[in-house]
Order: C-alpha cells, then sequence, then structure tokens
C-alpha cells in the first residue's frame, strides 16, 4: 500500500499519495538536467556571407561600450551595469557600424536584448542631434512596437531610466490607457514611441503621428508580430514607414526564430544581417529541467497541490502555466481551495488586473528589486533576489503563485526571481517550452523546471527531454511519431546510398519473369514464404505434372481428371455445365469475357446455356 504524506495549509488538511509520478520519459531513473554552459560566442551574419564578430574576447571590463556617448556610460554606471552581456558585445557595434542595414537580434530568454537594442538607437539619435537634426511634435524619429501592454511598458520604462541621462524624449502608446492623455503626449516633441502596432495606426490615422522622420522601427518580439495575428497591423506600419523617400530600418528582436518565421523574414527582409547567439533554442542557462511522467489514474490536479506545497513551504516563487483559459482557471481554483495564496494572469483579465497580478508576485519579496536595466537588460551578474531554494526573509510576505497562460510566458521579465516554473499543461510545440522556461534562471541566475506529463505528451517530452540531454536545439522537434527530429533523421549520404542499392536491385529484376525474377532473391517465391510441397525450385526441370493441372491423370473430373471414369480424356458436356458448348477445355472462354449464362435466358437453340456472343 502506497505511503501518504500530509499538507498542513490554512488549516487544511491534504493526503496524497507519495508516488504521483512514473519514472524518467526515457530513463528508468528519475531525471533531472541541468544547462550550465553559458553562451561562448555570437556572430553577425546575412544571407550572403558570414561576418565573425569576437564576442568571446575579454579585453577589459566595458570594452564593448567604448562605442558609447558619455551620458549612456552614465546611466549603466548608476545602475552598477559595466559589463555587457554576450549579446550586448555583438550587437551594439554591429548596429552601430551598419546604420543603414535591416537587423535580426535573436538569443535566448533573459541575455539583455532590450538594451541591446536600444543602447544603439539612443546614440544614434543623439548622434543626428549633433548634426542638427531637431525633435518635432507628432514626428518621432523611432518606433518600437511590441505584442502587449505589458512588454511596451516594461521597454518604455526602461527607455525612461536611459532618458535622465542621455536626455530624450519618449513615450507609449498602448491600447487600455488613456488615449487623450496620449494625444497630448504626441503634441509635443519627441524622440522615441513605443506602443503596440493597434494603437500607433490609430493615432496615424486621426493625424496624431506621422512616419515622416522615422529613421529605426523596432519589433520586439518579431516572431510573435508576425506570426500570430499581429501580421496586417504590422505590415502596415512597414509599408508607411519603407515607402518614404529615405526609408527606416528594421531591427527584429526575438528569442525564437523557427524555420517558417525565418523564411517570412527573410522575403520581407532582404539582405537582412543576424546576430545570432549560440544558445539560440537551446535550454535556459542554470536552469534545472524535470520531467514527471503521471501515472494512470492519477489526480493531475492533486499532483500539482502536492507539487507547489512544498515550494510554497519553503518560501520559493513559483509560476504554473496553462495551455488554455479553462485549464488556467481550474488549476487556480484547485491552488487556492488548497489554501494556497494565488494570483491569476491570462487574457481575459483586465490590463490593469493582470498589472496588480504581477505587482503582488514581485513585490511580496522584501530587497528582491532590480535596477531598471536588469530586467530588460539582463543583469549579467545575475544579482538581486533570493536563490532558488532560500527562503523568504523573516517577516517578508509569502509570494503567491502566479496561474497564467502562455500570454505571460513572452517578453515580460517578471519582477524580482522565480525560483520555479511548473508546466501544469505540458506545452503544444517547443518554441512555447523555450518561453515558459526562460521565466526563470535568467541573467545568469538559477531556477527549476518541472513538467506534469499526461499521456498524450509522451512524445513531444521525451524528445525535448533527449535533446536537453545532449544539447541540441530544440525548435525542430515535433509532437507528431511520424517526423523524426533533426539529430534522428538520416544524412544526405545514406539516402543517396540507398536510394542507389533500391535502382540496382530494380535493374537486377528487369526482364525476369514469375520464378526467374526472384531466383535473384535466393529461390520461388510463393505467398507462403517457402515453396509448396514438392514445388521445384526457380531453375529446376519438373519431375511430373502438377498436383491440380489440366495434364493426365490431374485434371478436374468434369474434363476426364481423376475420378472423371475417363481418365486422360476429354469429357464431353452433359449441359448441366456453366459452359454450353462443343469446345475442348483449352477453348473454353475465358473469365470476364462476357460468355457466362444469365438466368432465365436461352440462346438462339433452345437451350438454357450460356450466350456464346464476343
Amino acid at each position: 500500500m502506497q505511503s501518504t504524506m500530509s499538507a498542513r495549509l490554512s488549516g487544511l488538511r491534504l493526503r496524497l499519495p507519495t508516488q504521483l509520478f512514473s519514472r524518467s520519459l526515457l530513463q528508468r531513473r528519475p531525471f533531472t538536467h541541468t544547462q550550465r554552459c553559458p553562451l561562448k560566442a555570437h556572430s553577425v551574419s546575412s544571407q550572403e556571407e558570414l561576418r565573425s564578430t569576437p564576442a568571446g574576447s575579454t579585453e577589459g571590463e566595458g570594452v564593448r561600450f567604448a562605442e558609447l556617448s558619455p551620458a549612456l556610460h552614465d546611466a549603466l554606471n548608476a545602475w552598477g551595469f559595466t559589463t555587457p552581456t554576450d549579446v550586448q558585445s555583438s550587437a551594439i557595434p554591429a548596429l552601430l557600424e551598419s546604420r543603414g542595414s535591416d537587423f535580426l537580434l535573436a538569443s535566448h530568454t533573459g541575455s539583455g536584448k532590450t538594451l541591446a537594442y536600444l543602447l544603439p538607437l539612443v546614440q544614434s539619435l543623439k548622434e543626428g542631434e549633433a548634426r542638427g537634426t531637431a525633435t518635432k511634435p507628432h514626428r518621432p524619429r523611432a518606433l518600437v512596437l511590441g505584442p502587449t501592454r505589458e512588454l511596451t511598458d516594461q521597454i518604455l520604462k526602461v527607455a525612461k531610466s536611459l532618458s535622465h541621462h542621455a536626455k530624450f524624449r519618449s513615450a507609449g502608446l498602448s491600447g487600455g490607457a488613456g488615449y487623450r492623455q496620449q494625444k497630448v503626449q504626441l503634441a509635443q516633441p519627441l524622440d522615441v514611441v513605443v506602443g503596440t502596432p493597434q494603437r500607433i495606426l490609430q493615432h496615424a490615422e486621426e493625424g496624431n503621428l506621422y512616419y515622416g522622420d522615422v529613421e529605426t522601427v523596432v519589433l520586439d518580439e518579431a516572431d510573435t508580430m508576425l506570426d500570430r495575428g499581429f501580421g496586417p497591423e504590422v505590415r502596415r506600419v512597414l509599408a508607411a514607414v519603407r515607402g518614404k523617400p529615405r526609408p527606416a530600418r528594421c531591427v527584429l528582436v526575438s528569442a525564437t526564430v523557427t524555420r517558417g518565421v525565418r523564411t517570412l523574414m527573410e522575403a520581407e527582409f532582404p539582405g537582412m544581417l543576424t546576430v545570432q547567439g549560440e544558445g539560440l533554442h537551446r535550454g535556459v542557462a542554470g536552469a534545472r529541467h524535470a520531467f514527471q511522467a503521471l501515472e494512470p489514474g492519477t489526480d493531475k490536479m492533486a499532483a500539482l497541490a502536492a507539487l507547489v506545497a512544498r515550494e510554497a513551504a519553503r518560501g520559493r516563487r513559483v509560476m504554473v502555466f496553462a495551455n488554455t483559459l479553462a485549464s488556467c482557471r481550474a488549476a487556480e481554483h484547485a491552488l487556492a481551495a488548497a489554501g494556497l495564496d494565488t494570483a491569476c494572469y491570462h487574457g481575459d483579465m483586465p490590463a490593469a488586473a493582470r498589472g496588480e497580478s504581477l505587482r503582488r508576485f514581485g513585490g511580496a519579496r522584501t530587497g528582491a528589486g532590480v535596477s531598471p536595466g536588469a530586467g530588460a537588460g539582463g543583469d549579467a551578474r545575475g544579482e538581486g533576489g533570493a536563490g532558488a531554494g532560500e527562503r523568504e526573509e523573516d517577516g517578508a510576505p509569502a509570494p503567491p503563485v502566479l496561474v497564467c497562460t502562455d500570454l505571460a510566458a513572452r517578453g515580460l521579465d517578471i519582477p524580482g526571481r522565480v525560483d520555479h516554473v511548473i508546466n501544469f499543461d505540458f506545452p503544444l510545440n517547443p518554441v512555447d517550452y523555450l518561453h515558459r522556461t526562460g521565466r526563470t534562471a535568467r541573467a545568469g541566475s538559477t531556477g527549476r523546471i518541472t513538467s506534469l506529463i499526461a499521456k498524450g505528451d509522451r512524445v513531444l517530452a521525451a524528445r525535448i527531454e533527449e535533446a536537453l540531454q545532449r544539447g541540441l536545439p530544440l525548435d525542430g522537434l515535433s509532437a507528431d511519431r511520424r517526423v523524426l527530429p533533426d539529430h534522428a533523421r538520416p544524412k544526405p549520404e545514406t539516402l543517396a546510398r540507398r536510394a542507389k542499392e533500391r535502382l540496382v536491385a530494380k535493374h537486377e529484376r528487369r526482364g525476369r519473369r514469375g520464378g526467374a525474377r526472384d531466383e535473384v532473391r535466393g529461390g520461388w517465391k510463393v505467398r507462403g514464404g517457402e515453396p509448396r510441397a514438392g514445388e521445384p525450385r526457380a531453375g529446376e526441370p519438373r519431375a511430373g505434372p502438377r498436383a491440380g493441372s489440366s495434364e493426365e491423370g490431374a485434371g478436374p473430373k468434369r474434363y476426364g481428371g481423376e475420378g472423371s471414369g475417363a481418365p486422360g480424356k476429354w469429357k464431353a458436356p452433359t449441359g448441366r455445365e456453366p459452359f454450353a458448348t462443343a469446345r475442348g477445355p483449352s477453348q473454353q472462354p475465358k473469365r470476364g469475357s462476357g460468355a457466362r449464362a444469365r438466368p432465365g435466358k436461352t440462346t438462339g437453340g433452345g437451350s438454357r446455356h450460356a450466350s456464346t456472343k464476343r
């Protein structure tokens, strides 16, 4: 009988079996994978040629910030941020060097991509002011587009922090905020506008915003912007800023770039340069991945409650992801019924309620604040917040459990630090897995990821687990059993060799018939596998008539065969035969020739026989 454990939560006694989970999907022992390999280097490449960037060099602290103005250095020093991350080391000099080229910045979550494009963007604006470019009302010089209000507010916060030292003006345009207030802001001189595509188009259509002076457009979370319903609005904005006499350049930023999205980007932006990290589409560095396969008949809600209860007792900050709105609500109700403090985050909530949930989740821990640039820019030192497994400080309120959908998986930098990410519903594709797990172990810190695996999730979960073990990218994996992962597919030379072998075998059998065709395979081949008893093999002479043949003594009874009364001789039809003709057995009509008699019909002779009409 399985042992049980007890968890007391706010006066509620919860008894759950300890053996809720089966063992690893790939191994017969519990599996946890820890990826601790940081990014080694980045490369800058185009479609035609590869331009290497010495991102791995360490010629001195802050050497990659040498191109920036003193005002931006002051902003970074105010945050205590002097050493750039790997993606910043490659992106900042590349963006400043090739100012007329479109770029794609692709790196894993939490690697500092926001500062990687904001710093050179502000640097270009300040250099333009030095050349005499004036800031005008209604005419921003840079646009930053994001898919959600939360992401655009986050980017705007970093831009405002930079503007305290670099002295430029920025404004946010997103849904849910006051439209009149945004209109007043646009009526003043502006340098940078951060917003969602729908609200920017709305202001442009009403004459509050003009694209004539826009020099740079940034698409943050570009894969979402181009592939998940934002395409028409984004293309309208791009058509306006790229159809000018002096087209604006585009900077696409994403943590994942699937093959389909990359093809779309290359078609929209020919000649686009790429800054891509080696850790792209791989597991989060410093994270421990655990895959817990649920045994048949296990209560999934009870399994989740038991797992979250252990983490809550240790004071850890936990995020629980669900695939659907209904599943998110059900999981939140189950945890609340178990006595746990919870907070929800999904698309059916008002923006203000979602913001309140984030504030509750990120503000519970004291002393966990981060600098304005650490969230979006990535704190290279990984400071801020207690370590994974550490308890809350004495007197600090316990953090609530944030139960959310994939709306919280992309682009958001959660205040403080997330210790544990739990996939209550396993993601439907590996890209969503990468975005969910990127909420923890950010900017060099550590974290834990636990996935509850139901029966229908085992194919994709096993492939992700194997890819993590082998350090392979996850973006090409599929939940379809018929689609093999890239590392399991035959190599092109193997496929060519197999095709050549099949062609040679086909030519060897050409021109042969019957048993002679099977002779190359080693003998007479019949449906049963082996030749029938007494049957000669291919190439051997026959010893006599086959059993059941129409030769002497072996034909059917009506043709004088065995038991017909006249062995070896032909027997005339008696009128009861199916073919009424005086022909011999070799002259009988073939089946399907139309010579079979139809019931109730007679031929010209008056006999009730089949017609011999051809």
